[in-house]
């Protein structure tokens, strides 16, 4: 990753590990693009998303 603090990248890293049900790896993801950015439009709705489908 060229640029460590890039709250959109974790996002996309996030969706990617969800579509390859990568749960823990897509919870990371998506903790990091939040404490980045807290206000991420998307980000909260992906982590979501892994939290849910690990149950």
């Amino acid at each position: 990753m060229n640029d460590p603090n890039n709250a959109d990248a974790y996002n996309n890293m996030c969706a990617a590990y969800n579509m390859l049900k990568e749960w823990e790896k897509a919870k990371a993801a998506c903790t990091k693009a939040l404490q980045l950015n807290p206000r991420h439009p998307n980000a909260p709705a992906n982590l979501q998303w892994a939290i849910k489908q690990k149950l």
